[in-house]
């Protein structure tokens, strides 16, 4: 069979045939690890540039092939040993892959991300590649040792010292906007074509009342009346970058993993910074462990990282955005065209709890449950 592997760093090749690399056998989370490591092994030698910095001085001797784990749907991850020899010492890396169909199109777009960002943004990426159907497609990057920035704040709740986070959010939100900034699109998004979208989805949604519907929008109406013939660029997102995909270090250092849906196409910096900030705000339902003063003050310093020297992208005043962030937060509600709908996303009775308060502050006209753009 043909084996697909993706090397291409530009950031629009995406979506071009990968190279082909001949190899016998195939991929897939049935397939036995012992007949699978060979064609690993195979991809390690052939990019051991990439993985090593001092590639001509080492010798790898040996793998070794983690069993699946983080099973979710169609996708796993499995976590890989290398064995090495330099200079006459023997050592190890981990490199971390993750199965999911058409993931190797993500490869190029971390590629670009790794030359052009900070490197510790996102893991450095090793290779990627395909069998002859895109069931069988995965990616490979640099292991992160780190907890989620989720599990870390819920433990630092219970001893009341989610203040410690500030730098973490703070650096995390100058990532972001980094991130954004870097990958700016020739393209624009008009603010009218996006109510218009989001007043179809919210006239569709079962989780508003016809009275309440109205009053929604009437409040989208007014945002798209302030803002007028405006007209938005479209830069690459992330579309999940969320507490559990922010990876921490034992040293603080913040990386974001998961990029699957960066594959989608360029779309406002402002779904990114929506969507973080209803995760933020959804870690009220830990109630009392977390409550709203702590991730107010943890938003504060992310937004003061995204922030930063610069002050606010795309040419828009306090007002401006607000409105917008209003739009794009309804959107995430009843249904984004990335991800499902807010309200379905948040299930059990903590969740809904909290989809109360969400729902409420919308009917408000309110962008957010935290007032920080004042």
């Amino acid at each position: 069979m043909k084996l697909a592997i993706q090397s291409s760093t530009d950031l629009y090749d995406a979506q071009r045939p990968p190279r082909a690399w001949a190899v016998a056998g195939g991929f897939g989370e049935s397939t036995r690890a012992d007949s699978l490591l060979p064609h690993i092994r195979d991809l390690v030698h052939s990019n051991k540039a990439q993985i090593f910095p001092s590639a001509n001085t080492v010798e790898i001797f040996d793998l070794a092939l983690g069993p699946p784990q983080y099973r979710r749907q169609d996708r796993y991850h499995r976590s890989l040993v290398v064995n090495y020899r330099s200079q006459g010492s023997t050592d190890f890396i981990k490199i971390w892959l993750k199965f999911r169909p058409g993931l190797y199109h993500i490869y190029p777009l971390l590629a670009a991300c790794q030359s052009r960002l900070d490197p510790k943004v996102f893991p450095t990426p090793y290779f990627a590649g395909s069998g002859p159907n895109e069931d069988e497609s995965f990616l490979a990057t640099a292991h992160v040792d780190g907890t989620s920035l989720r599990n870390r704040l819920l433990r630092l709740a219970a001893l009341r010292r989610t203040g410690e986070l500030e730098c973490v959010f703070r650096s995390n939100g100058a990532k972001m906007r980094q991130f954004h900034d870097v990958f700016a699109s020739p393209e624009v998004i008009a603010v009218a074509s996006v109510v218009d979208r989001v007043m179809r989805l919210l006239r569709e949604s079962r989780y508003f009342t016809g009275a309440e519907k109205n009053i929604v929008l009437a409040c989208l109406d007014r945002c798209r009346s302030l803002l007028g013939e405006k007209t938005l660029p479209a830069v690459l997102t992330h579309n999940d970058w969320l507490l559990r995909n922010i990876l921490v270090t034992p040293c603080g250092t913040d990386y974001v993993v998961d990029c699957d849906s960066m594959r989608y196409p360029p779309n406002w910096r402002w779904v990114d910074v929506a969507y973080l900030l209803l995760n933020v705000e959804s870690q009220r339902k830990w109630y009392p462990l977390i409550n709203r003063r702590m991730m107010e003050e943890l938003w504060r310093a992310f937004w003061s990282g995204y922030i930063g020297e610069k002050g606010l992208p795309d040419g828009l005043t306090g007002k401006g955005l607000a409105a917008v962030l209003y739009i794009v937060r309804v959107q995430w509600l009843v249904g984004a065209a990335v991800r499902p709908p807010y309200f379905e996303i948040m299930a059990g009775p903590s969740s809904q709890r909290l989809l109360i308060s969400l729902k409420r502050s919308v009917l408000l006209g309110h962008y957010s449950l935290f007032g920080f753009l004042e």
